[in-house]
């Protein structure tokens, strides 16, 4: 799998042509028309192409994808993307409709982008009817800027580094996983001021070695988070069956560097129970607050299996 897109413009053009000009064959998001506020999309569902694709189509991992995907084809489409230029998501907001928990992913979407930064997505079934609302909030900038704003992150952790031998993650089924999925979480460390887990991301945690998570390698980034707080979730809540995420949001506020520990405090029920029930995670890596993720999570009781992912 590869992320790579060659800018398209918002020309009248046939939908092969224009998908062409996107490079859509290399893409999870396909555009089907694009206007200069609105993108119409398609989207590829061939699990052996994406795999995140095996995941249930409420995990907060496949919304996030269609989500990233839908972005950044889009903002190529209508021009506001410049090749070399890379994106970064720092506010997420998502509400999946109940009823759509079937299995079936979304086949097309929406994109419409506003004057204030947010993007907003509608993705749809097969059938035409709503699957998920996303909002979306992020920033552009260019490889150099990036490289260089990480420099004092990273030297400031280096000390912090651990090799994944030396954390003792949770087991699988106890987070929730099944298959071949790895362990992002340990076992939990108090209840004073709160539940919390400690969490480790490593360099080898990504596509292929991760089934279903890549990213640029060079930062813990949202899928891995939205995973952590979904395994944290599990070992917390200790459901009888699978955890169902009905929405939620989530604030990313610095970045979580790679093969560093970091705490998830997790404000939660004790038990998951058939309601909806709102839980909250912090990630805080040395002392300070990284991103903040609030899930809407009940439990699946036609299922007594884990989660895939």
């Amino acid at each position: 799998m590869s992320r790579q897109w060659i800018a398209g413009q918002s020309v009248e053009m046939s939908p092969g042509a224009l998908m062409a000009a996107l490079g859509a064959e290399r893409n999870f998001a396909q555009v089907k028309a694009a206007k200069a506020d609105r993108v119409e999309l398609r989207f590829d569902l061939d699990p052996q192409r994406w795999a995140f694709l095996q995941l249930p189509s409420d995990h907060p991992i496949v919304i996030e994808e269609f989500g990233y995907f839908a972005a950044v084809t889009a903002s190529w489409a209508i021009g506001l993307m410049e090749p070399g230029q890379h994106s970064a998501l720092t506010r997420m907001e998502w509400r999946n409709q109940p009823a759509r928990f079937d299995g079936e992913h979304a086949c097309s979407g929406t994109a419409r982008f506003q004057p204030d930064d947010i993007s907003h997505f509608e993705l749809f079934g097969a059938d035409g009817r709503k699957t998920a609302d996303l909002r979306n909030r992020g920033f552009i900038f260019a490889p150099g800027d990036f490289e260089a704003a990480r420099a004092a992150a990273k030297a400031r952790l280096a000390a912090a580094r651990i090799k994944a031998s030396a954390f003792c993650f949770a087991a699988t089924d106890a987070v929730g996983l099944t298959g071949d999925r790895p362990s992002f979480v340990g076992a939990p460390r108090g209840r004073d001021p709160g539940p919390r887990v400690a969490a480790l991301v490593t360099r080898d945690d990504f596509y292929p070695q991760h089934p279903d998570i890549e990213g640029s390698g060079d930062h813990v980034n949202a899928a891995h988070l939205l995973e952590c707080c979904m395994q944290a979730a599990h070992l917390m809540m200790r459901p009888q069956g699978r955890l169902r995420c009905h929405g939620g949001s989530a604030e990313f506020r610095r970045f979580v560097e790679l093969d560093v520990p970091f705490d998830i405090a997790v404000a939660a029920p004790a038990q998951a129970g058939r309601a909806v029930s709102d839980a909250e995670f912090t990630i805080q890596q040395a002392d300070r607050t990284n991103a903040v993720i609030r899930l809407k999570l009940a439990i699946d009781h036609a299922s007594d299996q884990a989660l895939p992912g």
